[in-house]
């Protein structure tokens, strides 16, 4: 499963571990809705990006 979260500041709180966000929105939903369309907008660029060209040239012609 993907996911993606904002920045969080780790506290202890008796005795447990705590994320508390800089930021969010206090709508749980829309909080959701935000970080999917984040996901989406990810999906989209990796998608629309070509795979590189494969050098095919032998060592003695390649430079590096």
């Amino acid at each position: 499963k993907r996911w993606i979260s904002f920045p969080s500041n780790k506290i202890e709180k008796d005795g447990k571990t705590k994320y508390l966000p800089h930021c969010g929105f206090e709508n749980h939903e829309l909080n959701e809705q935000f970080k999917q369309e984040i996901i989406n907008a990810l999906d989209a660029y990796i998608s629309s990006k070509k795979e590189p060209e494969k050098n095919n040239c032998t060592e003695e012609e390649c430079p590096f």
